[in-house]
């Protein structure tokens, strides 16, 4: 008994841990695909210049 609990709490955090990295993958392809080029380079260059300030 106590072995199929745990195999069925495993297969349900695998299947969790799929669908989020799904989720996440989808959403970055989707931002990169729907963001301008141009506005992607600006937020680069803006956080290169925070972290070099930072330092």
């Amino acid at each position: 008994m106590h072995a199929v609990l745990v195999e069925s709490c495993l297969t349900w955090i695998v299947k969790i841990f799929l669908k989020l990295t799904l989720w996440i993958s989808a959403t970055t392809v989707y931002t990169l695909w729907t963001w301008d080029q141009t506005e992607l380079l600006e937020v680069d260059r803006s956080f290169g210049v925070e972290l070099f300030q930072h330092q």
